[in-house]
This record gives structure tokens, sequence and C-alpha cells, in this order.
């Protein structure tokens, strides 16, 4: 009989339903064995998943609904902590406004002195790139071959997007990019594309441009 590649919460055997019933995953002991971590992360996204399907309107990218989820699940209030700090927090990219309030919202879960290092350790490497901060330079090449940095573009405001020709996801926001920047058009902002690319999938990279522009 075929099978669901990913089949419905109530259509699995016995023994997973038990396992995803009960707090396996989710204990200080299990967080004792090798790849702990990943597990329970594992586990609270497969129930997240099966919640999200189950409750109409919810959308699998509801922040809310898995923070939640997490509160429910975990039992233990510094294992939550680690949850939070190695599944959330530490994943960050900038100390920006979006990362303050996530920290506020974690911190009751931040309890002991090892935690709180991790914190204080962690935002020691990302406070350079905080609101306000001097952004990092960098450099590449345009499809012509003229090399630009950062550094070029002092005093302007510009807006940088970060994609490569193997992401999907960043390929199908260039039409709104796109978009975007002619509705910005006249005002004092550059818009700059930088591909994380390989050399070897330069041509690629180049028709790719040109393709997009005669778009």
């Amino acid at each position: 009989m075929p099978r669901n590649i990913h089949p419905n919460y109530d259509s699995l055997p016995d023994l997973y339903q038990k396992y995803a019933a009960g707090p396996h995953f989710t204990t200080t002991a299990s967080m004792q064995y090798d790849f702990g971590q990943q597990s329970m992360s594992a586990y609270l996204m497969y129930i997240y998943t099966q919640r999200a399907i189950k409750e109409k309107g919810v959308r699998s990218s509801s922040v809310d609904l898995f923070y939640q989820l997490v509160i429910d699940r975990i039992k233990n209030d510094t294992l939550k902590g680690w949850y939070f700090l190695n599944s959330n927090i530490v994943r960050t990219k900038a100390y920006d406004q979006k990362y303050r309030d996530m920290v506020e919202k974690y911190k009751p879960y931040i309890l002991n002195d090892a935690q709180k290092q991790k914190l204080h350790d962690f935002e020691l490497t990302i406070r350079t790139f905080g609101d306000g901060e001097l952004a990092m330079n960098f450099d590449g090449k345009t499809p012509e071959g003229k090399k630009v940095s950062l550094n070029d573009l002092k005093g302007k405001m510009v807006l940088v997007d970060v994609w490569a020709t193997w992401c999907s996801p960043c390929r199908a926001e260039i039409p709104a990019l796109q978009k975007l920047e002619k509705e910005m058009e006249g005002k004092d902002i550059i818009f700059m594309s930088y591909s994380i690319d390989e050399k070897k999938d330069y041509d690629k990279w180049k028709k790719m441009i040109v393709d997009f522009i005669a778009c």
C-alpha cells in the first residue's frame, strides 16, 4: 500500500504516536544523550507542524505559535532557556531592535550563570552590527568587471540584498526587489545585490542577471 512522504499524525504507527504524546525529548535526561538538543528541536518542529495543519488559519511561520509550544511542552524553565539560546538567540545576525525584543521575551528563562555568560559572549560578537554602528566593508565586481565596495557608497543609504543563483527563495524575491527599486526611483537610496556564488558559477550568475533585467 502506498505511503505518504509526510504522513498525518493520525496515520502514524502507535509507537510513533506514543513517543509524540509523551515528554521523551523535552526532559533534562534527554539532554544527556548525543544529539539531545537536535532531537528536541526536531520533536518540537514535528508537533508544531501537525498542530499548524490541524488548526485552520494558522500558518507554519507563526513565531508566536511555536513559542507557546515550547513553553507548553518543555516543563523545565532552565531547559527552555537553553532551547531559546541555542535555537533562536545565537542564530541572530544583528544587534537590532528585533533582537532586543526577542531577548526580552526569552529573558525569564535565562536563569543560570552559564546561560547568562553565553548570552553575554554572543552579544559581544554581534554588537558591531547594531543600529547606528559602522557597516562592515565588502567589495565585489559588477557583470562588466568593475570593482565596487560598500565604502565607495559612503554617505548614501544602501539596501544590500544577499543572494545566490542556487538559492530559490532568493531568486523568488528578485521581482519584488525590482518593483521596490522602481518605486524608490529618484530617491536618495542605492540598491546593491551581492551574490555569494563561487567563481565556478560566474557565467551562470552573469546570465541570470541578464535574464532578470530582461523580464
